[in-house]
């Protein structure tokens, strides 16, 4: 038995009210399918995720586009490369494939200025020089940890070592033990 619709103006308003929350509740649901849909396209694009890259070389260039820093992993070993403005290697800081650590600071003309390795055995050295490469200063640690300070003056032929080995110190001078001049 069919029953007869309410055609009172009561009736119809009750109904209307009814339709609109129906349509309000589907009109929520098509949102939040569409919302899931968007993001789970967003997400396979790539969109939305952090920035990740993997590469073995990344290089960064500046407005003109010359390359100021170059982030390399090869061979073993990694690095970071910094450049001025005219394209000059300037600072390199990195591991060699055996894993020794290093940092050097060139100047404007290539030439290392200062460096500061581990050698193998694990040995750290730190080396300075003028930029013509005739006044040089070392600091370092030998064999079993000794330390030792060595100086170069190449334009005069000069050089000389201070180094405290197992029965004390040595002064070295013109790399002769002992002499001095």
């Amino acid at each position: 038995m069919t029953q007869t619709p309410d055609l009172s103006e009561g009736g119809l308003a009750a109904r209307l009210l009814l339709a609109e929350r129906r349509l309000a509740r589907l009109r929520l649901i098509l949102y939040l399918v569409l919302a899931v849909a968007t993001a789970a396209l967003l997400l396979g694009l790539g969109i939305g995720r952090p920035d990740v890259v993997e590469t073995g070389l990344l290089i960064i260039r500046d407005s003109t586009g010359q390359q100021r820093l170059v982030l390399k992993a090869e061979g073993g070993g990694g690095g970071l490369s910094v450049f001025d403005s005219a394209g000059t290697l300037r600072l390199d800081v990195g591991t060699s494939p055996s894993g020794q650590p290093s940092l050097i600071a060139v100047d404007s003309a290539g030439r290392v200025l200062a460096s500061l390795s581990v050698r193998s055995g694990g040995l750290p050295q730190f080396r300075m020089q003028s930029s013509s490469g005739v006044g040089q200063l070392g600091l370092e640690l030998g064999e079993g940890g000794a330390p030792a300070v060595r100086i170069l003056d190449a334009a005069r032929g000069r050089s000389g070592a201070l180094e405290l080995g197992p029965d004390g110190p040595v002064l070295t001078a013109g790399g002769v033990p002992g002499a001095a001049r």
